[in-house]
């Protein structure tokens, strides 16, 4: 069974609450902006590690990526060759629509709401309980425990059983 992934238009929707939650920056953007742009109008580009912004991508869209795919993404190695170079080459292109594509291309989905076969038969309500259901259960992995009780903390969906 082939690997389903998400969309550009879906990754550049969730890209927008991921970017937040792993930078704080809540500055709206479009699949157009520039990111170096974006992060140098309010001096995030030199004070912020790259590489927590790559976890935290990882880990909210659920995929592993290695360092050197990211680098080259980024260019980091023109960078370092020269920054002239980089600006005029790499920069244009880096925008939250290309960063959408390359996780697009990597990040599974975790849930598909398409109808499902039901005793020989397609059902349009079956797929989308499996979808809401699969959902759960992918946020019962990624819940957090308090640090007060130890319990688990499910104050977005109310628990994992439906």
């Amino acid at each position: 069974m082939k690997t389903q992934h998400y969309t550009e238009s879906q990754v550049l929707y969730g890209l927008r609450e991921a970017w937040e939650r792993v930078t704080g920056i809540d500055d709206p953007f479009d699949a157009d902006t520039q990111i170096d742009t974006f992060m140098k109008a309010d001096d995030t580009w030199d004070e912020i590690d790259f590489a927590d912004i790559f976890r935290g991508l990882e880990e909210f869209f659920g995929f592993a990526c290695s360092d050197d795919e990211w680098t080259g993404f980024f260019g980091f190695d023109i960078a370092k060759r020269s920054i002239d170079e980089w600006n005029q080459t790499v920069a244009p292109k880096l925008t939250f629509g290309a960063l959408a594509r390359f996780v697009a291309d990597r990040a599974p989905i975790i849930a598909s709401f398409d109808p499902i076969t039901v005793f020989g038969r397609h059902c349009a309500s079956a797929g989308v309980f499996t979808g809401v259901q699969r959902l759960a259960e992918t946020h019962a992995r990624h819940t957090t425990t308090t640090p007060l009780t130890g319990t688990p903390d499910q104050t977005n969906f109310g628990g994992t059983r439906l």
